[in-house]
C-alpha cells in the first residue's frame, strides 16, 4: 500500500505542476505605479510645480493627501465604487501607530512660495540620503494622543514615505520668523533620521551621563549637587548643559532630558555658524566637545552647516 501512496502522491504534484504552469504568475496589481508621482500627461501649473520639484530635488512633492482616486466600476449591486489610496501618517511598514492628526490644505496660491520655503529650508541643506521620500504640504497640522487630550499644533508629523509639513504661517512672518522656524522644520526632520538612541551619539551623551538616571531620565538636580540653589546657570553650563528645568522650589529643578538636550544643541548648531557658538560658548569645555561631536555626526550625514 505504501508505494502505491507515493507513487499517487508523486502524480498529484505533477498534476498541480501542469496547471500553474498554464496559469500566469500571480502579481500584486498596481504594483508598477507610483502615485506620490505626477500621471504622464498632467500638464497643468500645479502638476509642473511638482514635477520640477522632484526633478531637481528627488523628492515627491504633495498639496493633498490623496494619492489616488480612480473609478472601479459597479460592485454587486450595481453601485459605483471608487479606488482610492491617501497618505496614512500613522502607517509604517512593521508597525500602525495610534497618533491622531488633522490638517488643513494650503491654498493654490501659497504653493509656490510654500515649496521655494520648504526647498531653502530643508532641502538644500540635508543630503539625498536624509531627503524624505515625499512632502506633504499644508495649512495647519495638529496631533493628539488620546481623545481625551487637546490638539496641538504640530510643524511635521511623518511615515516612512511621507513628511507633513505644516507651513501656512510662513504667509504673515517676518524674515526673522522664518529663518527660526526654517530652524524649527529642519530640527524636527534631522531628529526623526537619528535617533538619541543611535550609537554615533554615545560619546556626545558621555560628557553629561552622570547627570540621567539608569533610564535616561533627568536627574534632580539636588540629589547630584546637594548644595544646589536655583539660577546657577554657570554651573548648569559648566555641566555641559545650555539650560535646565527651573521650579518653583530649587529641590525640585531637574536637568533636562535627553530629549530636549539633543534638541536644543541641534537648534544651535544649526541657527549659529561656529564662530558665533563659540563666542556664545567657548568658555564651557563640555559644551565646546559636545558641539563638536554633534557637529561632526551632522556634517558625516550630509548636512550643509
Amino acid at each position: 500500500m505504501l508505494k502505491y501512496g507515493v507513487a499517487f502522491l508523486m502524480l498529484l504534484s505533477l498534476s498541480f505542476a501542469a496547471c500553474s504552469s498554464e496559469e500566469d504568475a500571480l502579481e500584486p496589481s498596481h504594483a508598477q505605479d507610483n502615485f506620490f508621482s505626477v500621471p504622464e500627461g498632467q500638464n497643468d501649473p500645479v502638476s509642473q510645480l511638482r514635477r520640477n520639484f522632484y526633478n531637481e530635488t528627488g523628492v515627491h512633492l504633495l498639496f493633498n493627501d490623496t494619492l489616488r482616486c480612480e473609478y472601479g466600476g459597479k460592485d454587486g449591486n450595481g453601485n459605483d465604487y471608487w479606488n482610492v489610496e491617501v497618505v496614512d501618517f500613522n502607517y509604517n511598514l512593521n508597525s500602525y501607530g495610534t497618533m491622531s492628526y488633522r490638517f488643513e490644505l494650503l491654498e493654490e496660491q501659497h504653493y509656490q512660495e510654500c515649496a521655494d520655503f520648504v526647498r531653502e529650508a530643508v532641502i538644500d541643506r540635508i543630503g539625498g540620503s536624509l531627503r524624505p521620500y515625499s512632502l506633504l504640504l499644508v495649512s495647519s497640522l495638529d496631533t493628539r494622543t488620546t481623545s481625551s487630550r487637546s490638539w496641538t499644533p504640530t510643524a511635521t508629523i511623518s511615515n516612512m514615505r511621507c513628511m507633513g509639513v505644516s507651513l501656512g504661517d510662513i504667509i504673515d512672518m517676518t524674515e526673522e520668523e522664518k529663518d527660526a522656524y526654517k530652524v524649527t522644520l529642519l530640527v524636527q526632520i534631522l531628529s526623526s533620521r537619528i535617533s538619541i538612541d543611535d550609537e554615533r551619539l554615545a560619546d556626545f551623551f558621555s560628557y553629561v551621563g552622570e547627570y540621567y538616571s539608569d533610564y535616561g531620565y533627568a536627574e534632580y538636580i539636588s540629589d547630584v549637587w546637594p548644595d544646589w540653589e536655583n539660577g546657577d546657570i554657570e554651573r548648569i553650563r559648566e555641566a555641559g548643559f545650555f539650560d535646565y528645568n527651573d521650579q518653583e522650589d530649587s529641590y525640585w529643578d531637574t536637568f533636562i532630558s535627553r530629549t530636549n538636550d539633543f534638541s536644543s544643541f541641534m537648534e544651535k548648531i544649526l541657527s549659529m555658524t561656529s564662530e558665533q557658538f563659540e563666542e556664545a560658548y567657548g568658555d564651557y569645555q563640555s559644551i565646546m566637545a559636545r558641539y563638536g561631536v554633534l557637529r561632526n555626526i551632522l556634517i558625516e550625514m550630509g548636512v550643509k552647516l
